[in-house]
């Protein structure tokens, strides 16, 4: 699903921290 190692990090991030998505 992710191109990349840093979109399926981000995507953890995400997952974990709402506030995160809401950054970016």
């Amino acid at each position: 699903m992710f191109a990349n190692p840093r979109n399926a990090a981000s995507g953890t991030l995400r997952q974990l921290d709402p506030q995160v998505a809401k950054d970016r």
